[in-house]
Protein backbone atom coordinates (compact mmCIF):
# COMPACT_ATOMS: atom_id res chain seq x y z
CA UNK A 1 0.00 0.00 0.00
CA UNK A 2 0.98 3.31 -1.07
CA UNK A 3 2.75 5.36 2.48
CA UNK A 4 3.99 2.17 3.40
CA UNK A 5 7.68 2.85 2.04
CA UNK A 6 9.90 5.60 1.73
CA UNK A 7 9.54 6.63 -1.75
CA UNK A 8 8.71 9.23 -5.00
CA UNK A 9 5.31 8.21 -5.72
CA UNK A 10 4.63 10.92 -8.15
CA UNK A 11 7.83 9.92 -10.44
CA UNK A 12 6.87 9.34 -14.05
CA UNK A 13 7.69 6.05 -16.13
CA UNK A 14 8.57 6.94 -20.70
CA UNK A 15 4.68 7.17 -20.80
CA UNK A 16 4.53 9.97 -18.18
CA UNK A 17 2.23 7.95 -16.02
CA UNK A 18 3.24 8.09 -11.98
CA UNK A 19 3.40 5.61 -9.51
CA UNK A 20 0.31 6.99 -7.82
CA UNK A 21 -1.64 7.34 -10.86
CA UNK A 22 -1.15 3.23 -11.23
CA UNK A 23 -2.27 2.66 -7.36
CA UNK A 24 -5.38 4.89 -7.29
CA UNK A 25 -6.66 4.38 -11.24
CA UNK A 26 -4.62 0.89 -12.66
CA UNK A 27 -2.96 0.68 -15.46
CA UNK A 28 -4.13 -1.69 -18.70
CA UNK A 29 -0.85 -1.73 -20.43
CA UNK A 30 1.21 -3.06 -17.72
CA UNK A 31 -0.68 -5.36 -16.50
CA UNK A 32 -1.40 -6.91 -19.89
CA UNK A 33 2.81 -6.63 -20.50
CA UNK A 34 3.63 -8.81 -16.97
CA UNK A 35 0.64 -11.35 -17.87
CA UNK A 36 1.91 -11.74 -20.68
CA UNK A 37 5.62 -11.85 -20.03
CA UNK A 38 4.74 -14.54 -16.83
CA UNK A 39 2.91 -16.70 -19.46
CA UNK A 40 6.22 -16.98 -21.50
CA UNK A 41 8.02 -17.78 -18.43
CA UNK A 42 5.64 -20.82 -17.54
CA UNK A 43 5.58 -22.04 -21.45
CA UNK A 44 2.45 -22.88 -21.41
CA UNK A 45 2.03 -24.76 -18.33
CA UNK A 46 -0.48 -22.15 -16.13
CA UNK A 47 -3.25 -20.37 -18.06
CA UNK A 48 -2.88 -17.24 -16.14
CA UNK A 49 1.10 -17.40 -15.90
CA UNK A 50 3.21 -17.83 -13.42
CA UNK A 51 2.36 -14.57 -11.92
CA UNK A 52 -1.07 -13.91 -10.72
CA UNK A 53 -2.07 -10.63 -10.45
CA UNK A 54 -5.18 -9.70 -8.31
CA UNK A 55 -7.87 -7.44 -9.09
CA UNK A 56 -7.97 -4.41 -6.46
CA UNK A 57 -10.95 -3.08 -5.73
CA UNK A 58 -10.88 0.37 -5.37
CA UNK A 59 -12.87 2.54 -2.55
CA UNK A 60 -13.19 5.73 -4.64
CA UNK A 61 -12.97 6.19 -8.39
CA UNK A 62 -13.63 9.35 -10.44
CA UNK A 63 -17.57 7.07 -11.65
CA UNK A 64 -18.33 6.45 -8.39
CA UNK A 65 -17.35 9.45 -6.13
CA UNK A 66 -20.19 11.37 -6.32
CA UNK A 67 -22.31 8.84 -4.90
CA UNK A 68 -19.33 8.44 -2.25
CA UNK A 69 -19.10 11.65 -1.49
CA UNK A 70 -23.36 11.98 -0.76
CA UNK A 71 -23.33 8.99 1.84
CA UNK A 72 -20.40 10.89 3.54
CA UNK A 73 -22.64 14.35 3.40
CA UNK A 74 -25.51 12.54 5.26
CA UNK A 75 -22.82 10.83 7.66
CA UNK A 76 -21.37 14.08 8.34
CA UNK A 77 -24.72 16.37 8.32
CA UNK A 78 -25.85 13.74 11.12
CA UNK A 79 -23.42 13.98 13.42
CA UNK A 80 -23.61 18.05 13.07
CA UNK A 81 -27.61 17.35 13.80
CA UNK A 82 -26.67 15.16 16.68
CA UNK A 83 -24.14 17.25 18.13
CA UNK A 84 -26.42 20.51 17.65
CA UNK A 85 -28.96 18.44 20.05
CA UNK A 86 -26.85 17.34 22.23
CA UNK A 87 -25.90 20.82 23.66
CA UNK A 88 -29.32 21.56 24.40
CA UNK A 89 -30.04 18.70 25.63
CA UNK A 90 -27.44 18.59 28.25
CA UNK A 91 -26.84 15.97 30.61
CA UNK A 92 -27.68 16.61 34.20
CA UNK A 93 -30.60 19.47 32.60
CA UNK A 94 -30.93 23.15 33.98
CA UNK A 95 -31.49 25.30 37.03
CA UNK A 96 -35.12 26.28 36.84
CA UNK A 97 -34.53 29.62 38.53
CA UNK A 98 -31.64 30.89 36.03
CA UNK A 99 -32.01 28.48 33.00
CA UNK A 100 -28.03 27.40 33.54
CA UNK A 101 -26.18 23.95 33.73
CA UNK A 102 -26.85 22.12 37.02
CA UNK A 103 -23.66 20.29 36.14
CA UNK A 104 -21.52 22.77 34.96
CA UNK A 105 -18.98 22.49 37.34
CA UNK A 106 -18.64 19.17 37.24
CA UNK A 107 -15.25 18.17 35.38
CA UNK A 108 -17.26 15.56 32.75
CA UNK A 109 -19.54 17.78 31.85
CA UNK A 110 -17.21 19.92 30.80
CA UNK A 111 -15.33 17.74 28.93
CA UNK A 112 -18.57 16.94 27.33
CA UNK A 113 -19.38 20.05 26.26
CA UNK A 114 -15.71 20.55 24.92
CA UNK A 115 -16.07 17.44 23.25
CA UNK A 116 -19.60 17.94 21.80
CA UNK A 117 -17.95 21.51 20.39
CA UNK A 118 -15.70 20.06 18.49
CA UNK A 119 -17.86 17.64 17.17
CA UNK A 120 -20.05 20.13 16.03
CA UNK A 121 -16.70 22.27 14.34
CA UNK A 122 -15.40 18.89 12.47
CA UNK A 123 -18.63 17.83 11.29
CA UNK A 124 -19.87 21.16 9.81
CA UNK A 125 -16.34 21.43 8.47
CA UNK A 126 -16.97 17.90 6.18
CA UNK A 127 -20.13 19.65 5.24
CA UNK A 128 -18.72 22.88 4.10
CA UNK A 129 -16.27 20.84 2.18
CA UNK A 130 -18.42 18.80 0.43
CA UNK A 131 -20.44 21.51 -0.24
CA UNK A 132 -17.42 23.06 -2.09
CA UNK A 133 -16.41 19.68 -3.66
CA UNK A 134 -19.35 20.06 -5.25
CA UNK A 135 -18.97 23.38 -6.81
CA UNK A 136 -15.54 22.73 -7.75
CA UNK A 137 -16.49 19.38 -9.68
CA UNK A 138 -19.45 20.85 -11.17
CA UNK A 139 -16.88 23.88 -12.81
CA UNK A 140 -14.55 21.58 -13.38
CA UNK A 141 -15.78 18.29 -14.12
CA UNK A 142 -12.54 16.76 -11.99
CA UNK A 143 -12.25 14.73 -9.11
CA UNK A 144 -10.52 16.52 -6.20
CA UNK A 145 -8.73 13.91 -4.24
CA UNK A 146 -7.31 16.36 -2.29
CA UNK A 147 -11.05 18.29 -0.57
CA UNK A 148 -12.67 14.51 -0.77
CA UNK A 149 -9.94 13.34 1.72
CA UNK A 150 -10.14 16.31 3.87
CA UNK A 151 -13.72 15.78 4.42
CA UNK A 152 -13.40 12.32 5.12
CA UNK A 153 -10.69 12.91 7.88
CA UNK A 154 -13.14 15.95 9.25
CA UNK A 155 -15.91 13.69 9.63
CA UNK A 156 -13.56 10.74 11.54
CA UNK A 157 -12.86 13.60 13.97
CA UNK A 158 -15.97 14.65 14.62
CA UNK A 159 -17.12 10.68 15.01
CA UNK A 160 -14.20 10.28 18.08
CA UNK A 161 -15.88 13.47 19.91
CA UNK A 162 -18.92 12.29 19.53
CA UNK A 163 -17.82 8.85 21.69
CA UNK A 164 -15.63 11.17 24.02
CA UNK A 165 -18.99 13.50 24.40
CA UNK A 166 -21.49 10.41 25.03
CA UNK A 167 -18.53 9.00 27.48
CA UNK A 168 -17.89 11.68 29.67
CA UNK A 169 -21.51 13.23 29.38
CA UNK A 170 -22.97 9.51 30.82
CA UNK A 171 -20.33 9.53 33.31
CA UNK A 172 -20.93 13.05 34.80
CA UNK A 173 -24.78 11.71 34.90
CA UNK A 174 -23.67 8.40 36.44
CA UNK A 175 -21.02 9.31 38.79
CA UNK A 176 -23.05 8.39 41.97
CA UNK A 177 -22.79 4.46 40.79
CA UNK A 178 -19.44 4.58 40.06
CA UNK A 179 -19.22 1.26 38.47
CA UNK A 180 -21.89 1.39 36.29
CA UNK A 181 -20.54 4.91 35.02
CA UNK A 182 -17.02 2.88 34.22
CA UNK A 183 -18.46 0.55 32.69
CA UNK A 184 -20.70 2.24 30.20
CA UNK A 185 -17.43 4.52 29.68
CA UNK A 186 -15.21 0.90 28.66
CA UNK A 187 -18.10 0.10 26.31
CA UNK A 188 -18.16 3.57 24.53
CA UNK A 189 -14.45 3.55 24.15
CA UNK A 190 -14.55 0.41 22.70
CA UNK A 191 -15.20 2.30 20.05
CA UNK A 192 -11.76 3.16 18.99
CA UNK A 193 -10.17 -0.41 19.58
CA UNK A 194 -13.06 -1.51 17.00
CA UNK A 195 -11.88 1.35 14.69
CA UNK A 196 -8.04 0.43 14.65
CA UNK A 197 -9.53 -3.23 14.11
CA UNK A 198 -11.33 -2.01 10.87
CA UNK A 199 -8.36 0.02 9.69
CA UNK A 200 -5.66 -2.65 10.58
CA UNK A 201 -8.23 -5.16 8.56
CA UNK A 202 -8.59 -3.11 5.42
CA UNK A 203 -5.09 -2.24 5.26
CA UNK A 204 -3.89 -6.46 5.07
CA UNK A 205 -6.60 -7.02 2.30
Amino acid sequence: MIGNTQANYDAVNKQNVSVRHIFNYGYPQLKEEIQKLSKDVGRGQYSKGVIFIREVQKYVTKENYKDTRASHLVVAALIATVAFAAAFTIPGGYRSENGTAILRRNKAFQLFMVADSIAMAFSLSAVVTHFWLSYVTEDTKDFNEELFHASIWFTLFSMAAMVIAFVTGTYAMLAPSLGLAIITCLIGLSFFLLAIWIIRLSNTE
